[in-house]
């Protein structure tokens, strides 16, 4: 996600990536993922904002496919007070749809099936090596979790990425899953 973030008060504010998180409509608070860093325009771990600035920077959240973030939440590491914003409601794209079902194979970690996976890699070339970066790091940390879905969904900050992302995934369900499922 992309967030325009200003300083109203009158100090310099940590605006580390680590200090944001999203609520979910039913109570659940997740911290920004450690993959924001790998993001184009991340949130940097040490970034800070003068009184009176305005920035924009990039965070990623791996927020369960079954939650629905509604607020962005910003804690003051000086004050431990909070400050939200309300997000708007947001639709599944639909990279985060075919990956979670490409994730949901039974036989997901066989190698009969990662070999059929090889098969459908795609043009690599559609991202930028920022974005390839991103989604690697979220695959590593969740090999088979549906939170790396919405990771690398937010990896994919071009719509080239995001298209190479849906056909090479809708491959692997077109192709693979008699050695998947």
């Amino acid at each position: 996600m992309s967030a325009t973030i200003s300083n109203a008060s009158g100090g310099v504010e940590s605006i580390a990536f680590a200090l944001f998180a999203v609520r979910t409509a039913s109570g659940l608070q997740i911290q920004a993922s450690a993959a924001t860093a790998q993001l184009a325009q991340a949130c940097a771990a040490d970034q800070s904002l003068a009184p009176g600035g305005t920035t924009s920077c990039s965070l990623a959240f791996e927020v369960p496919t079954s939650e629905s973030p509604t607020t962005l939440v910003w804690l003051d590491p000086k004050t431990m007070l909070t400050s939200t914003a309300s997000l708007p409601a947001v639709m599944q794209s639909s990279l985060v749809n075919t990956c979670e079902q490409v994730l949901a194979f039974k036989n997901f970690s066989t190698s009969s099936c990662l070999d059929c996976i090889q098969t459908c890699k795609g043009n690599s070339s559609a991202c930028s090596q920022t974005e390839n970066n991103c989604a690697a790091a979220c695959a590593m940390n969740n090999p088979t979790s549906q939170g790396a879905c919405t990771c690398i969904d937010h990896c994919a900050t071009t719509d080239a990425c995001r298209q190479a992302g849906i056909a090479e995934y809708q491959c692997v369900l077109d192709t693979c899953s008699a050695q998947c499922n």
